[in-house]
């Protein structure tokens, strides 16, 4: 497990606007907060930290001091325990998430507040809640980790002033995390974190999202499908497992070591698929160096899919429908191939598993680094560049 330095949560020095609360339920938006947390705290800024759910567990992991727990239900209690000047949310799968109901209640004492939007797709969810429209609970600002995301908000009718393009924090700390690993070397990484059997064979990881979604109807069977695994489940996770082991059994020559990555949200029997095929089910703790000494990482859209990209690692999307597409930026970058037909997949599987690793340099165009404290710049401040 790789920790970050120790955080202080008793910096006596506010900035000049204030003192910021962060708050974070679902993983991925504690992958995009960390590292702005972390910048806020080492430029001597103010911080309280309120973590619930999966984003606790993970926060716990990868710093060694613990966030500070919510007291209660009440976002009113919330603001008037820490007194926050700036209120930043991370968006939740929850309808329910305590970061809308604080949104809510800064909005109404009149605090600023920021939301993070960690990757693309669902936008018109991220700030819905139970009802209204799609920006219903929307913050001053949102913080989104690329362009087509950012047109994505203003095609609900955000304003274009309010939504800023600043990259993904998280993205910083896996370009370090590269640098690190090459240091240790691929080899010598793959006998520590994996079996001595892999040890003249591929290996491949397979990262399925988790079952449901922040929009549950997407992530079933719709007429849309082109891709239908065999026959007896309508969950789209379910289907990509299909059909990417039945591809695997399809190609020739050695076969890979296959290591089942799960999400953070899921658990092996919410799959109703066999997974035995899998030598390797892995969950929990840090997954980089096993991104890292994969030679080829299979998803769907992912956040594994971008960080093997940025950690040089090959990468194949397999979705079941074309327009999914704008769910994962490294498709659109054309870094990572994507095939959304059994054909397609038979295509390119055996290619994406002889795919030479991709060179840093090409991959830190793609991802700029510095991007907490770009974004900690735009939450600080009344104005900023809104590209990246």
């Amino acid at each position: 497990m790789f920790r970050r330095e120790r955080i202080q949560t008793d910096v006596a020095v506010d900035m000049t606007n204030g003192k910021i609360l962060f708050f974070v339920e679902d993983p991925g938006a504690a992958n995009y907060l960390d590292g702005i947390i972390a910048e806020a705290q080492k430029n001597n800024i103010t911080t309280t930290v309120v973590a619930e759910g999966k984003a606790r567990e993970q926060f716990l992991n990868r710093y060694n001091i613990a966030p500070l727990q919510k007291q209660d239900r009440s976002a009113a209690s919330i603001l008037e325990t820490y007194q926050p000047t700036i209120v930043v949310v991370g968006t939740a799968v929850n309808p329910d998430t305590m970061g809308l109901q604080l949104v809510s209640e800064s909005r109404r004492r009149g605090l600023a507040t920021l939301g993070a939007v960690d990757c693309p797709g669902n936008e018109e969810w991220r700030f819905r809640g139970r009802g209204g429209g799609p920006l219903e609970n929307a913050p001053d600002k949102i913080l989104v980790p690329d362009d087509p995301t950012r047109r994505a908000f203003i095609d609900l009718g955000a304003s274009p002033s309010s939504v800023f393009a600043c990259g993904s924090p998280h993205f910083d700390f896996v370009h370090q995390k590269r640098e690190t690993f090459s240091i240790t070397g691929r080899s010598t990484l793959r006998e520590e974190i994996l079996s001595e059997v892999v040890k003249n064979r591929r290996v491949v990881v397979c990262a399925p999202d988790p079952i449901g979604g922040v929009n549950p109807q997407e992530h079933v069977r719709n007429p849309e499908y082109t891709l239908h695994g065999r026959g007896d489940s309508d969950q789209r996770p379910d289907i990509f497992i299909q059909e990417f082991l039945d591809a695997m059994e399809a190609c020739e020559g050695p076969r890979p070591y296959l290591v089942l990555r799960l999400h953070p949200r899921s658990r092996a029997q919410d799959f109703t698929v066999d997974l035995s095929s899998f030598d390797e089910i892995s969950q929990g703790g840090e997954a980089l160096a096993l991104l890292y000494c994969a030679d080829l990482v299979v998803g769907l859209t992912s956040i594994l899919i971008v960080e093997a990209t940025l950690l040089g690692t090959p990468t194949l999307s397999i979705t079941p429908r074309a327009k999914e597409a704008a769910w994962l930026s490294t498709i659109e970058m054309k870094l990572t191939p994507m095939a959304t037909t059994r054909e397609e997949i038979r295509q390119l599987l055996p290619s994406a598993m002889k795919a030479p690793r991709l060179p840093i340099n090409e991959v830190k165009t793609a991802f700029p680094t510095d991007c907490a404290s770009r974004a900690l710049d735009i939450i600080t401040n009344d104005n900023q560049c809104n590209q990246i």
